[in-house]
């Protein structure tokens, strides 16, 4: 599409500046050389626009690469939050078994771990949110990326 603005307004420039030269009416050259304005303004205005969107459309492959690796990073963190919590689980019911219910809540605050790897998992948690933000993010930017297709060249 906007390939196409380009186009025309670049072949209005050119036509109305060989037409302006042509005609002999003053009235003539005067809307030649409005023409051959309008032209110049639009073409350089879609080249600059065109010239900023290149880039972004350009890397549009790169999308599901991305997806895709925050996806298998994700993964990851899934697995060691499962073995984690299964490692926690195991642990809790091996303590609660060996519990005797005459002992003070004292020595219950010593049996419940205070683990150093609880601001692991949460950590974890905020990057694995921050990895869903992410694709959320890029999987919109792909679907704009159509629009911006479409803008430029006339694809989807």
């Amino acid at each position: 599409m906007l390939i196409l603005i380009f186009c025309i307004a670049l072949v209005l420039d050119i036509v109305s500046h060989i037409l302006y030269y042509k005609v002999n009416s003053y009235e003539l050259k005067h809307m030649f050389k409005e023409f051959a304005s309008i032209g110049y303004i639009i073409a350089r205005i879609s080249f600059l626009i065109f010239i900023f969107m290149v880039p972004g459309v350009a890397t549009a492959g790169k999308i599901d690469e991305k997806i895709a690796m925050y996806e298998e990073e994700n993964g990851k963190i899934e697995a060691q939050m499962d073995v984690l919590v299964e490692k926690y689980m195991k642990y809790e019911q091996e303590t609660f078994l060996d519990f005797k219910a005459e002992e003070s809540s004292i020595t219950l605050v010593a049996l419940i771990p205070d683990l150093k790897s609880d601001e692991l998992v949460k950590t974890q948690i905020n990057v694995y949110i921050n990895n869903n933000a992410k694709i959320k993010e890029l999987k919109e930017d792909k679907i704009n990326m159509q629009t911006k297709r479409w803008i430029l060249f006339f694809k989807k």
